[in-house]
């Protein structure tokens, strides 16, 4: 199989840079912003924070790392990690025991919530919301010695999620419909049991975290006040010597962070939508493939390919030349066309992860990106993507 011009498999990084490990010369190696800080999982599977324009390099998945990629997102509930704030208001016969466990962060810092008794046993919070968005509440939650059953209850204005708790620490999360009215509404927490209230129970809680998003995101620590986690965004511009405008292929190992109805796109380009070599999720776990030259779509799968689940991770090729255009996902070509123009010498100069543009910015885990300069076989590209 040819060699790739670039090749980036997500390790190497530093301030505003992930490295490529092709080219050797750094030629390829993307430019990465994110205007403030933002947590990851890391190697020891830990929770921790990074510093502004640090790319992430994430282990969620417990195999080798992704390039994380997310939208800017906030956390509105204050004290995320601490229970014991007077801002989270108990009832008569709920206690805490504050810094108690060991947290998903490697420190303890993760509180313990005591019900003593029937429905006073909750800690609650006012937070103020935009009516009418979907929000979604998320926290990590444990078993403790204490608990005498295997669920808990979170209610957020109306809505009421009874959710599962294991020996071990996991995220959980409900979604409250964007139909409610609010800008005010209440959070509550508490052990319950299919009958009511545990009675003499316990739960470890850590990381509560309230977002206008319709999937939580990595986790954004408060502290007081409610905290913002910025966009991240990377791109690599001015490589028309790295990308065969004549022919060649795009590939990637990716998943999206949620089936949301949103586009989010990765591209070759000449900066504009005119010009582009695209491939994007769209909702209902649809994957569009395009080519556009000169403002025309030569090649365009439309709405007609889909994968199970947008977010589990696919291996995706898009391969390019005059009359010779294929779409390929998981080892399986999905789509040709054999008519369709190309473009001119030294047009495409950008590897960007938008729609060629601005628009449609990729949103979710990156393993593996690489360019092509050359229009593979179809024996190539079933390799490739299997």
């Amino acid at each position: 199989m040819a060699t790739p011009s670039i090749a980036m498999i997500p390790a190497g990084y530093k301030t505003s840079k992930v490295y490529s490990q092709l080219p050797i010369n750094g030629d390829g190696d993307l430019t990465f912003t994110r205007a403030s800080s933002a947590t990851r999982v890391n190697k020891n599977g830990l929770i921790e924070e990074v510093a502004s324009n640090l790319p992430r390099l994430d282990y969620s998945d417990g195999g080798c790392p992704s390039l994380l990629l997310e939208p800017q997102s906030t956390n509105l509930a204050t004290y995320s990690e601490d229970f014991s704030d007077s801002s989270w208001i108990g009832g008569t016969n709920a206690g805490v025991i504050a810094n108690a466990l060991i947290s998903p962060d490697g420190t303890q810092n993760a509180d313990i919530i005591i019900a003593s008794a029937d429905t006073n046993s909750r800690k609650s919070k006012t937070i103020t919301v935009t009516p009418n968005v979907e929000k979604k509440v998320s926290v990590w939650v444990k078993s403790t010695s204490g608990t005498l059953d295997n669920q808990f209850r979170i209610n957020f204005g109306a809505t009421l999620s009874t959710l599962p708790i294991t020996s071990t620490w996991n995220r959980v999360s409900m979604t409250v419909p964007n139909t409610d009215a609010s800008s005010s509404l209440t959070l509550s927490i508490y052990p319950t049991t299919v009958g009511g209230f545990v009675i003499n129970s316990e739960i470890a809680l850590w990381g509560i975290q309230v977002e206008e998003q319709s999937n939580a995101t990595s986790y954004i620590p408060t502290t007081g006040a409610t905290a913002t986690r910025l966009q991240d965004e990377v791109s690599k511009t001015g490589i028309s010597s790295l990308i065969n405008s004549s022919e060649g292929v795009l590939y990637a190992e990716i998943s999206a962070l949620a089936n949301d109805g949103t586009d989010r796109a990765l591209s070759l380009s000449d900066g504009t939508t005119s010009n582009r070599v695209s491939f994007r999720y769209s909702s209902n776990n649809i994957v569009r493939a395009l080519v556009a030259v000169g403002g025309s779509l030569v090649f365009d799968t439309t709405n007609t390919i889909t994968v199970p689940d947008i977010t589990e991770k696919i291996k995706i090729c898009l391969k390019y030349k005059e009359n010779d255009f294929a779409l390929w996902i998981n080892g399986v070509e999905v789509s040709t066309d054999n008519t369709g123009s190309i473009f001119s010498a030294s047009t495409l100069d950008e590897l960007i992860f938008t729609d060629g543009a601005s628009g449609s910015t990729f949103f979710g885990n990156c393993k593996n990106i690489r360019v092509y300069t050359t229009a593979l076989t179809d024996e190539e590209l079933a390799t490739l993507t299997t």
